[in-house]
């Protein structure tokens, strides 16, 4: 389903998220639960939903049987296509409100969290975004009728692409989904990519240092690093990929090997289509915190100044693409992963040349955007 988080309104944050855990429980006379049973007899499972900033996914295995996909697809339609939301509502804000209580047990961490996108994506839909649940204002909120309007405005077929993958011809395929719900006539249209950002201005603020015993009784053994950056969307994921991949390798030798302080700092980068958000994390002992951040700047500095490093990181993600093994639930992932953040399939052809195009020059360029003032670095100590 080509809409996710990024399409809740102002003040319905997370409508999208309770939407995905409705549907399934407002198909009679199925319920979730003899779904997933029907599911589970016929040796086959079901993931009723995951909702991501930009998309929603669903999926279901099923025996190369006819009738069991049928039936699957009969269920699956009518979740997507043609579902009234009437049942459950109150007990789903309650599981969702513990869920959310669950990941931010207190509410200044959720606030935190908050307050960084703000910074690093201001004027975004980014800068209102945490997690798909929504906020702790807007779950309690959300009204049966807002859900049902997202839903109807979203859940069309002209806005959901299917990947199947088994032992049916395409056609074959095609006639048994075009018996199911999802040949139903309903208009409705394709969400729009998200435009790339070609820029971020500075931070206002960069920079929050913070006593963990302030907030919690249990003994810290080290101290704490986290520091993100928005890297504009028109930079390539490959180029990302390898800019992540060499920073942590001069990270690891110089905070593990040499000074053994962690079992080792993380790098990642969450790709939001129309901008990223990276992330240093690592844990440090108490000793080192006035000069934990000169040597994550100089980590920055050597990374970029590796060029043999990056060529290896490019050589490396090239020839990964020459050795392929896939079965059917690493292309259909793939293939979802593809549609959600491009809205199309790309090949493994294409993702290798895309691969080849990265230039040392490309990385390099990367690792100067990490600067210390345009990153967002939050410090806990014991």
């Amino acid at each position: 389903m080509h809409s996710g988080s990024r399409q809740d309104p102002d003040g319905e944050e997370g409508v999208a998220h309770f939407v995905e855990h409705l549907i399934s429980e407002n198909v009679q006379p199925w319920t979730q639960e003899s779904a997933r049973q029907y599911f589970q007899e016929i040796g086959g499972s079901a993931s009723f939903g995951t909702t991501y900033y930009d998309a929603t996914t669903y999926d279901f295995t099923v025996p190369l049987e006819e009738d069991h996909l049928q039936r699957a697809l009969d269920l699956f339609g009518h979740m997507l296509v043609d579902c009234k939301i009437e049942y459950m509502v109150e007990r789903e804000r309650q599981v969702i409100i513990q869920e959310f209580t669950n990941k931010f047990p207190m509410r200044w961490m959720f606030d935190r969290k908050l307050r960084r996108r703000q910074l690093l994506f201001p004027e975004t839909k980014l800068a209102r975004f945490v997690r798909p649940f929504g906020t702790p204002e807007s779950i309690p909120t959300i009204s049966k009728e807002e859900m049902q309007g997202f839903y109807d405005q979203h859940y069309t077929p002209a806005n959901i692409s299917i990947v199947a993958v088994g032992g049916l011809k395409p056609e074959e395929f095609a006639m048994i989904l075009e018996r199911s719900p999802f040949g139903f006539k309903k208009p409705g249209v394709r969400t729009p990519l998200a435009s790339a950002i070609d820029h971020f201005d500075l931070p206002k603020e960069s920079r929050l240092i913070h006593k963990i015993s302030d907030y919690s009784l249990q003994a810290a053994g080290h101290s704490f690093i986290d520091s993100y950056a928005a890297i504009p969307g028109v930079v390539s994921p490959k180029v990302m990929g390898r800019a992540c991949g060499v920073l942590e390798d001069v990270l690891f030798k110089e905070i593990r090997q040499k000074r053994g302080w962690t079992y080792g700092f993380g790098v990642t980068w969450e790709n939001f289509k129309e901008a990223y958000e990276f992330h240093i994390q690592g844990a440090f002992p108490w000793d080192g915190l006035e000069v934990i951040e000169d040597l994550v700047d100089e980590c920055i500095a050597q990374a970029g100044r590796s060029d043999d490093l990056i060529s290896h990181r490019i050589k490396a993600s090239v020839m990964r693409y020459r050795i392929v093994d896939l079965n059917g639930n690493v292309i259909v992932g793939g293939a979802i992963d593809d549609l959600r953040l491009q809205q199309r399939v790309v090949s493994i052809k294409e993702e290798g040349e895309a691969a080849a195009a990265v230039t040392v020059e490309d990385v390099r360029a990367i690792l100067q955007t990490l600067s210390r003032d345009r990153r967002y670095t939050s410090i806990a100590n014991p």
